[in-house]
């Protein structure tokens, strides 16, 4: 019986009917099986492993369906009259059991298809309003997610030193001193000053911040120690000022600074942004939050990261990625054109892709009402703000209104 229901599942055509007790005229594959399963020799093994079992016909499960339900097919008996024939039962349970649960699978899988198809677009649309190549950018949950991928992805060795501007976020400085910790770096945090009179913000002395971060690259340099990341607010969080990001990263490159980050949390839709650019100045990596200024929901925002620098970039919980297995069960469509370095976030694990995929709506929104009408408004607003307070508190603004 486990032979003939293998014959049954590999679609061999029955050679007559017989009667069995219980089951009423049933087709006879004894012929069938023994011609099917001699021809294979050593290779039905390989045919049982190779069997497309994600689209089995619903006529080959009817006609398993009668086995299944023999009495004499349970493992309990078979293993009663035969090693082999007790393999071959297993398999035929197991190929029922999947389809089963295919069913019910199946609907949710046609869905996660169609959400790797939108989180290919809303990645595409994204990468398009910062003007970057789509291949180069992911979507990732915070900056958190992409802050830990980046700094992991830096490598840090013992001796190693790490820069920060005193500004940073403090998930940026844990996140940093974590790291650095682990392997015996150190992290080093470069003053910045606000002077007030709307001046822009520097370095100790009132020097520009690019001349005092060189100074300290190169002071570092000189004691024989590597500077082996930099990061640097493209917009700071308290208080908000617009940083030189482009003067810094220019450091950098000209020092050779593998890793150069730019956390730009606040800055997506809050200013107008060129990746191509920042990348030509030495910034080397750059997050971004879309929750907060783009409006999309909490739970998105953005990792682009140079070409040069994608290999070592991983996200920050190694799950399943979708693309590495030849049985894997999405779209095609998703995954295609993919480089390795976006296949790696495309599908993380079990979590809600809601909020990033509807960041491709969060755009179509601005688009409609007008990019410089919301940036013009809130800027505006800000202004008037600063110099609100300022003469309410008979004092002056702090940065320029910028």
């Amino acid at each position: 019986r486990a032979r003939h229901a293998v014959a049954a599942a590999s679609r061999a055509a029955p050679r007559d009917r017989h009667s069995r007790a219980g089951m009423g005229k049933v087709p006879n594959y004894f012929k069938s099986a023994q011609k099917e399963l001699l021809s294979l020799g050593g290779k039905l093994i390989d045919k049982m492993k190779d069997y497309d079992k994600d689209n089995i016909p619903a006529k080959v499960l009817a006609k398993l369906k009668k086995y299944i339900d023999d009495p004499g097919m349970t493992l309990e008996v078979v293993k009663k009259t035969s090693v082999a024939a007790t393999s071959l039962c297993m398999w035929v349970h197991a190929m029922d059991i999947y389809a089963k649960v295919a069913k019910d699978v199946g609907p949710k899988k046609e869905r996660l298809e169609a959400m790797n198809k939108r989180l290919a677009q809303a990645t595409a649309d994204l990468a398009r309003y910062v003007n970057a190549e789509t291949r180069d950018v992911v979507l990732v949950e915070n900056c958190t997610a992409a802050a830990t991928a980046t700094i992991r992805s830096a490598r840090l060795r013992a001796g190693d030193v790490v820069i920060h501007l005193s500004t940073a976020y403090g998930m940026v400085k844990n996140a940093l001193r974590h790291a650095a910790d682990a392997v015996g770096a150190d992290v080093l945090s470069l003053p910045v000053e606000f002077r007030g009179g709307g001046s822009p913000p520097a370095g100790a002395g009132g020097a520009p911040l690019a001349e005092r971060l060189a100074e300290l690259c190169d002071g570092v340099a000189a004691s024989g120690r590597r500077v082996a990341m930099v990061t640097f607010d493209y917009i700071a969080s308290c208080p908000g000022a617009i940083m030189p990001v482009r003067e810094m990263a220019r450091v950098c490159k000209r020092r050779n600074v593998p890793t150069v980050l730019a956390d730009a949390a606040h800055a997506l839709g809050q200013v107008r942004l060129d990746l191509r650019a920042l990348e030509a100045a030495g910034v080397t990596h750059f997050m971004a939050d879309a929750h907060k200024w783009l409006y999309s929901p909490k739970g998105s925002a953005m990792l682009w990261v140079t070409r040069d620098a994608q290999d070592a970039v991983y996200p920050s919980v190694v799950g399943a990625v979708c693309s590495n297995s030849r049985t894997t069960n999405f779209d095609p469509a998703a995954l295609a054109n993919l480089s390795e370095f976006e296949r790696r976030f495309q599908y993380t694990g079990t979590r809600d892709y809601t909020p990033l995929v509807a960041v491709a709506d969060a755009l179509r929104w601005r688009e409609k009402v007008g990019e410089s009408a919301i940036m013009g408004y809130n800027h505006g607003l800000a202004v008037w703000g600063q110099e609100f307070l300022a003469a309410a508190w008979n004092t002056e603004t702090l940065v320029p209104a910028e």
